[in-house]
C-alpha cells in the first residue's frame, strides 16, 4: 500500500456481513454464490488477505454468517441471536466475536454485553450516544497534535459486505482518511457519486468504541433498526471512490451475470488500488434520508 498517512502500528479488524435471506437471489445463500468462478465471500476475504500482504495493518477477520457457510482457517464466525436481526445486529455480533463489546450475559433477545478489561464498549451512563466512547479514544501523532510523525488511526474496525465483491479495494483509502481526520472523527465510509449519492455505512472504517456505542447502546445489541439510524450518533466523514467496482452490489442474478461478463472482458485490475479523494462530513439531518 503506497501513499497517504502511515498506518504502521495500527490494528484493523474486519467484519464481513454475509447473512440475510438472499430474497432477490431466489433465496440462494448469498456468500456461496459463484461470481467469476469464486464465491462472493471468497472475493472479499482473498482481497483483504492480499492487502495485508501489501501493508494493510494486521488484524482479525470475522464473518457474520450461518454455520452452513464454510470459512477459511483463521477466520472467526459470528451470528446474531436470534438470527435475521438485520445488519446492525450483525455488526454487533461481529464486534462481540472480536471482544469489542465485552462478555455476553443472557441469551437470545436478552443478550447483553458487559464492559470488561478488554472491552471498548461504553457504559450505560453514556449510552446511547457515542460521546463517552469518543472521549476515551486515544490518538497518536497528528491526531493529538503531539509528535511530528504522520497520523496513525490506532485500532479500527472495517465493515464490508459479501455481496460487494470489490468492496475490499476501498480499505486503504478509508483507513488513510480516518487517520487524517483525527480523533474527533468516529469513522469514514463511502458515498456514492452524483447529486443523489447516498452513504454506504456498511462500507467503512470506524473507531471501535463509537461503533459499539451505536450498534449496542448500553451493551444491548439493536435489532431490526436501519444502519443510518443506529450510526446517527457518530461523527462521520465520507469519500467517493473513482473506482466504481468498489460500489457494485450483486443483489440479483442479473447483477451476477453482468459482473461475470465484465470480468471475462477484462474487468478492473484488482491490483491497481484507487487513490482516495478528499472526504466530507455527514450532516446528521441528511442521514435520515439514507437507505439501509
Amino acid at each position: 500500500m503506497s501513499g497517504g498517512a502511515d498506518t504502521a502500528g495500527g490494528v484493523l479488524d474486519v467484519i464481513v456481513l454475509a447473512g440475510g435471506t438472499g430474497r432477490r437471489l431466489g433465496g440462494a445463500c448469498k456468500p456461496d454464490v459463484l461470481v467469476a468462478g469464486r464465491r462472493m465471500l471468497d472475493h472479499v476475504l482473498d482481497g483483504v488477505a492480499g492487502l495485508r500482504g501489501r501493508g494493510l495493518p494486521a488484524g482479525r477477520v470475522v464473518v457474520v454468517a450461518p454455520q452452513q457457510v464454510a470459512l477459511p482457517d483463521g477466520v472467526l464466525r459470528a451470528l446474531e441471536d436470534p438470527p435475521l436481526g438485520g445488519p446492525v445486529a450483525g455488526v454487533a455480533a461481529g464486534l462481540g466475536a472480536l471482544g469489542l463489546l465485552g462478555p455476553r450475559t443472557g441469551s437470545g433477545s436478552r443478550t447483553r454485553y458487559v464492559a470488561g478489561a478488554d472491552s471498548t464498549a461504553v457504559s450505560g451512563a453514556s449510552a446511547p450516544g457515542a460521546e463517552g466512547a469518543r472521549a476515551g479514544t486515544s490518538g497518536t501523532g497528528a491526531e493529538t497534535g503531539a509528535g511530528t510523525g504522520p497520523a496513525t488511526p490506532g485500532p479500527a474496525v472495517a465493515l464490508l459486505t459479501c455481496d460487494a465483491p470489490g468492496s475490499w479495494r476501498a480499505l486503504p483509502g478509508l483507513l488513510d482518511a480516518l487517520a487524517r481526520a483525527g480523533a474527533g472523527t468516529d469513522g469514514v465510509c463511502v458515498r456514492t457519486a452524483g447529486a443523489g449519492g447516498y452513504v454506504q455505512y456498511l462500507l467503512g472504517v470506524y473507531r471501535p468504541a463509537p461503533l459499539a456505542a451505536g450498534v449496542a447502546p448500553g451493551g444491548v445489541p439493536l435489532r431490526d433498526v436501519s444502519v443510518r439510524r443506529a450510526l446517527a450518533v457518530l461523527s462521520l466523514r465520507t469519500l467517493t471512490p473513482a473506482d466504481t467496482w468498489i460500489l457494485r452490489d450483486l443483489d440479483t442474478w442479473e447483477d451476477v451475470a453482468r459482473w461475470d461478463q465484465e470480468q471475462a472482458a477484462g474487468g478492473a485490475s484488482l491490483l491497481a488500488l484507487p487513490v482516495a479523494p478528499e472526504t466530507r462530513p455527514v450532516a446528521p439531518e441528511a442521514r435520515m434520508g439514507e437507505p439501509r
